[in-house]
């Protein structure tokens, strides 16, 4: 599941990218790492352009409740 959030910060610097996400993955051995990157949809290696991803910041496995055990994914 994939629950995405598209917007901009003002702060007195400038404009900053504030996009962000929580994406869950039904999968607990999924090797999945803190600056790596993630994106929606599926996309050759020779097609990837890092500007297009989002760096997954938080990582949080969450390995009870039987059928419901997942990854819980923070990326910005």
């Amino acid at each position: 599941m994939w629950q995405e959030v598209k917007g901009y910060e003002v702060k007195k610097y400038g404009a900053d990218n504030a996009d962000q996400a929580a994406v869950y993955i039904p999968d607990t051995t999924a090797d999945v790492q803190e600056e790596d990157y993630i994106i929606r949809g599926s996309v050759s290696l020779e097609d990837f352009l890092p500007e297009n991803a989002l760096v997954i910041t938080s990582v949080s496995v969450k390995d009870y409740g039987g059928e419901l055990k997942h990854i819980q994914i923070g990326a910005r």
